[in-house]
């Protein structure tokens, strides 16, 4: 942080709609508030977030870029505006779904207080934000691009292989694009689908542009390639298994 959102410009601009804080971690005796990242339920570096008054968490931000921080600001002063109506009206099915769903959100290093299943509940009820909807929406395929990337070392990519088939895959700025389609390239050479591989090594290449990595994705992506090149088209394929199934039928009749 101190060594690079916070030399930029978009910082000075974005630090005059809040009251800027922060803390280093030395493990010297004597500097204030050395276990503050614990207690606001931080579990790594940096953790940045957005605190009410009364130094309550109500939102976890990235703090990489101008974006990502206003994005932050946005739906914590939302999330706060539906909690304060949401204590005037409890039993508001509504507000309990813009409050649950944003809540959920805003949680990164913090434990969540509900499950995907919970929200989808509470999103069923009559006049819930539509953006917030709309932002749920992309929760949800979030969370299952997430679990099949835990899973990958299990399953060999398995599960990333059959959501790219349903067409469910992360937005092209979206850090997980990387890792994503470069396990998609691997899983479907392995399964010898050459029109998904193909497709898939293109975005794995892109999805890197710009990156610290570029370069090195650019030479696995031609190693990839390789690989892609060596499966057999679909026509070509059929037609090999076609003269195996012959070769085995001549067999039979020996």
């Amino acid at each position: 942080m101190e060594g690079g959102p916070l030399l930029e410009q978009w910082w000075t601009e974005a630090s005059k709609t809040v009251i800027p804080y922060l803390n280093i971690t030395a493990r010297f005796e004597g500097p204030p508030d050395q276990d503050l990242l614990k207690v606001k339920g931080g579990r790594g570096f940096p953790y940045c977030t957005l605190m009410d008054a009364k130094g309550e968490v109500i939102w976890e931000v990235r703090p990489s870029g101008k974006d990502a921080f206003a994005k932050g600001v946005k739906g914590a002063t939302a999330l706060a505006k539906y909690q304060a109506a949401l204590a005037k009206d409890p039993e508001n099915k509504a507000l309990k779904a813009n409050v649950g769903i944003l809540d959920f959100m805003g949680r990164s290093q913090r434990e969540k207080g509900s499950t995907v299943a919970d929200l989808e509940e509470l999103a069923k009820a009559e006049g819930v934000d539509a953006e917030i909807l709309k932002e749920f929406s992309s929760i949800k395929k979030s969370e299952q691009i997430m679990g099949a990337l835990r899973n990958q070392r299990r399953d060999g990519g398995k599960a990333l292989l059959d959501l790219a088939r349903k067409g469910v895959a992360p937005d092209d700025d979206d850090d997980m694009a990387t890792q994503f389609w470069v396990t998609v390239t691997q899983a479907a050479v392995n399964a010898k689908d050459k029109a998904l591989a193909t497709k898939a090594v293109d975005k794995f290449v892109a999805s890197a542009k710009g990156k610290p990595f570029e370069e090195r994705a650019a030479e696995f992506g031609a190693d990839l390639k390789k690989k892609i090149a060596a499966i057999p088209d679909d026509d070509k394929a059929k037609d090999d298994d076609k003269a195996k199934d012959g070769d085995k039928a001549k067999d039979g009749d020996k």
